[in-house]
């Protein structure tokens, strides 16, 4: 979605501009691993140990590549990061309707940049379902009541996505190309 206003935008001038953007998403993808990092960590290792998985990410030879030109993939990557860390957010504190909109529009921008995340964050998403169910630690969050939050962010991030799915199935006959 926004990804992909920004990718015919980069298209439209020279491609400096969109470059720049692309490499400004860079670091956010960065800063949302850095933040998954911490939350599933001792705090007692944050300071040392926090910037770790970015540079890891950084060492994976494609990601340079796409964080300086104008690709989709860091958009995309963005969205999932979000996905995920909303879910272990939930798990750990409950849930709240606030980070399942931001959520819902993760999952959204994620299925519609590209059509071959919706197999993963299906999958995500039944793994955080049955996280969900048999976490008791946050009262009100798990169980039956859980699970019915977890289908409706779902639906949320289906209907956030659906004008892109509309405009595919209208264009190729594939609302998911």
């Amino acid at each position: 979605m926004l990804g992909e206003m920004h990718f015919m935008a980069a298209l439209t001038g020279d491609g400096e501009s969109g470059r720049l953007i692309h490499f400004a998403w860079l670091f956010i993808c960065l800063g949302l691993i850095t933040a998954l990092f911490k939350m599933f960590n001792r705090p007692e290792n944050h300071d040392r140990l926090s910037l770790l998985p970015a540079m890891g990410f950084l060492l994976i030879p494609s990601v340079p590549i796409l964080g300086a030109w104008c690709f989709i993939d860091m958009f995309m990557t963005a969205y999932f990061l979000g996905f995920v860390l909303i879910a272990g957010i939930s798990l750990k504190r409950g849930f709240s309707w606030r980070l399942a909109l931001i959520q819902a529009f993760c999952i959204g921008g994620c299925i519609s940049t590209k059509y071959t995340m919706l197999p993963l964050i299906g999958i995500l998403g039944i793994i955080w379902m049955l996280l969900t169910s048999f976490n008791r630690k946050p009262r009100d969050t798990g169980g039956a009541a859980g699970c019915l939050r977890i289908i409706m962010t779902g639906v949320g991030g289906l209907v956030m996505g659906s004008i892109w799915y509309l405009r595919n199935a209208c264009w190729t006959g594939n609302p998911f190309y």
